[in-house]
């Protein structure tokens, strides 16, 4: 684990970069994410489990291994039912090994919801939800995510993300 410049980088098999909201923005560091949280849950368990269930939303469609990187804009917990809806940019990669070689597969850079249930202080996977493509993307996100819809829209450069899927892929296979 590497803490420079404000951003978080960890090094594992599904390897993300974190930060907060306002470091993107420039705005300077906010509270430390173990202090971020809402109705008993942080913002670092929501990170934990996006990036454990984030190489989920790319098939392996070459029978790679998936890769990914994320910014989490946040988080909302429902009580009624202690569903956790996550607000995340996912960057992910598929590499795999062709004559020695590391080759990219399928990939995939986009908005995504994830949808998590609390069950006994654990977070468990539920679900993604995406944007619909095309005309109604626009509407979509705003529906989707309305508290993060105005950054979401902006979009978020995967070359912003260190270290990237491929940077972790490389890591990967060569240990």
């Amino acid at each position: 684990m590497l803490v420079a410049g404000g951003v978080l980088y960890l090094s594992s098999h599904s390897s993300s970069v974190w930060e907060t909201l306002a470091e993107k923005q420039g705005g300077g560091v906010g509270a430390p994410e173990e202090i971020v949280e809402k109705n008993g849950v942080t913002m670092a368990e929501v990170k934990q489990a996006v990036n454990e269930n984030l190489p989920k939303l790319l098939p392996a469609v070459y029978g790679g291994s998936v890769f990914c990187a994320f910014f989490v804009y946040g988080f909302d917990v429902n009580e009624t039912n202690n569903r956790i809806e996550a607000a995340v940019w996912a960057y992910c990669e598929e590499y795999y090994k062709q004559n020695n070689e590391l080759s990219l597969g399928a990939g995939v850079s986009e908005p995504v919801k994830m949808n998590f249930y609390l069950i006994d202080s654990d977070l468990v996977f539920a679900n993604f939800e995406e944007p619909i493509s095309g005309e109604d993307y626009a509407s979509s996100i705003k529906i989707m995510f309305p508290e993060y819809a105005k950054e979401i829209l902006k979009g978020y450069s995967p070359w912003q993300f260190s270290p990237s899927p491929r940077e972790q892929a490389a890591a990967y296979f060569k240990s």
